[in-house]
């Protein structure tokens, strides 16, 4: 498994460094505009889906970077049941610093894999 997410990753890193910004993050808006552009939302996953993935892997890089390990651990397990958004679209409460790296990227589009459905042929 770790060996096929290598080669997605190497794949993907293209799009992930258009949607990117200088620092080479991603924020939730570049994500959902991803999403969007690849008809990933609203086709196959719904936004409070796709905001339940972000925020949770934004979650664990704030905490792989030494940020507040008790706010960020908060703010990742307060989402697995939120679906309340502001006009933005933005999960309500979330900072908007909350970013993923290319790797959580990688990880997020294997978790909105998990939400295509699969029909036997």
């Amino acid at each position: 498994m770790v060996e096929f997410l290598g080669l997605v990753h190497k794949a993907m890193l293209i799009y992930y460094n258009y949607y990117s910004d200088s620092k080479g993050m991603m924020n939730f808006e570049k994500f959902t505009k991803f999403c969007k552009d690849f008809s990933l939302f609203p086709d196959i996953i719904a936004k409070g889906k796709i905001s339940n993935f972000f925020y949770t892997l934004a979650a664990i890089h704030t905490q792989a970077e030494g940020g507040n390990n008790d706010e960020s651990a908060m703010r990742g397990r307060s989402l697995m049941g939120n679906s309340k958004f502001g006009a933005n679209g933005k999960a309500i409460d979330q900072p908007d610093n909350d970013v993923i790296d290319q790797h959580l990227f990688i990880e997020a589009l294997a978790l909105c894999a998990f939400e295509i459905p699969y029909s036997d042929p």
